[in-house]
């Protein structure tokens, strides 16, 4: 149990990917608190890892709930090892001219810069497809066969562990995990052929 004695909060984690990290990072060991906006969703998770899952819910879109959840957390439990910062949400309207700059905070890649004498480091997971309810607010359907050859939500809860379980002499700062079969390629090569 590469994990034990360790405090994982994961956000976003009712389903998907936040789902699959928190199974993943029980499964070794971890004890998991799964926070996001649908209490039912969250205890529905909890109840499939057992007594090591606890849940907080918390909207993370909403700063002084994720304070007072980070304030539970550690009144509770003393310390938090492992954030997987997860939580999302689809922007129907995603083309980039269109796109607005409201509500879009400058992404923070400069942790490790700064915090690596503190021995914490922080990996950023850029996942391509992923096969999560979250499709389902795409405005153009997505096929279950398409969803079929997407990354799965498992895959990214695997990566998530390995992560968490390098040594801490070890920081992947950034990690792509994308599909094979990858829509956008496949797009692209078919208008080549056209």
């Amino acid at each position: 149990m590469k994990l034990a004695g360790k405090l994982a909060w994961i956000t976003g984690a009712g389903s998907g990917i936040g789902a699959a990290a928190a199974v993943a990072l029980a499964s070794e060991g971890a004890t998991v608190v799964l926070s996001g906006r649908t209490r039912g969703k969250l205890e529905a998770v909890a109840d499939g890892i057992g007594a090591q899952a606890h849940v907080i819910p918390c909207d993370v879109s909403v700063a002084s709930e994720v304070e007072a959840t980070a304030a539970d957390i550690l009144a509770r439990f003393g310390r938090i090892d492992i954030l997987v910062n997860n939580a999302g949400l689809n922007i129907p309207d995603r083309d980039w001219t269109r796109l607005s700059p409201t509500g879009v905070d400058a992404v923070i890649h400069t942790i490790n810069m700064a915090e690596c004498v503190n021995n914490i480091r922080s990996s950023v997971v850029l996942p391509g497809e992923v096969a999560t309810p979250i499709l389902d607010r795409r405005p153009v359907p997505v096929s279950a066969e398409d969803r079929a050859r997407m990354v799965q939500a498992e895959d990214v809860g695997d990566l998530v562990l390995y992560i968490a379980c390098l040594p801490e002499r070890v920081v992947l700062n950034e990690v792509m995990i994308a599909p094979t079969w990858n829509r956008g390629y496949v797009a692209a090569l078919s208008r080549g052929k056209s």
